[in-house]
């Protein structure tokens, strides 16, 4: 919703995190691609918490890997 009102993809949050970054530590994949596909630019960053997460929750490893082969394919797309 707050992307609908101009929100910036790209700010930090005062731990310095982007909202894909934030949101690459969830099991949520489908907003991962949501923010990739509105411009969200896929870091290092994401690449850790998604591999965090995965280690932090194993029940969900699975979806984990699934978020960080998503931001790696879409950083290569960018290339």
């Amino acid at each position: 919703m707050l992307l609908e009102f101009g929100a910036d993809l790209e700010d930090r949050s005062m731990k310095g995190e982007t909202v894909l970054e934030r949101v690459a530590g969830t099991p949520d994949p489908d907003t991962v691609r949501h923010l990739l596909a509105r411009g969200a630019a896929p870091t290092p960053r994401c690449v850790f918490r998604a591999r965090s997460g995965a280690h932090n929750r194993p029940e969900s490893a699975r979806v984990f890997e699934e978020i960080e082969d998503i931001i790696l394919r879409a950083a290569f797309a960018r290339r």
